[in-house]
């Protein structure tokens, strides 16, 4: 998968070539299918991908693109809450005053 575009928007796509294999006559075991799915995440999703590679029980291709939705939908949370914890603390300026005292501005 693509860095920059979107996972939901490259399920879509992914889908759509699914669909695309269907209407050819092209079956391709659901297995298969969703062990593809999981090996095209991106890079920065290593741990992720061996979760789900590891799991004892098989989902079905719906339920794996629900997942990998809803983990795309906390990491985004993820870096918005890491990004204005930043800014909070960069916030922060201390200056010392000629009486030896600090003060927050």
């Amino acid at each position: 998968m693509n860095k920059e575009k979107d996972v939901k928007v490259q399920i879509n796509e992914y889908h759509k070539l699914l669909e695309d294999l269907e209407i050819e006559n092209i079956s391709l075991c659901d297995e298969f299918v969703s062990k593809l799915l999981i090996e095209k995440l991106p890079e920065s999703w290593t741990d992720y991908k061996q979760q789900l590679n590891y799991r004892h029980k098989q989902m079905s291709l719906s339920d794996l693109i629900t997942h990998i939705i809803i983990e795309n939908t906390n990491r985004k949370k993820n870096v918005a809450a890491r990004t204005k914890a930043m800014s909070t603390k960069a916030n922060l300026i201390f200056t010392y005053n000629l009486n030896h005292s600090y003060i927050l501005l």
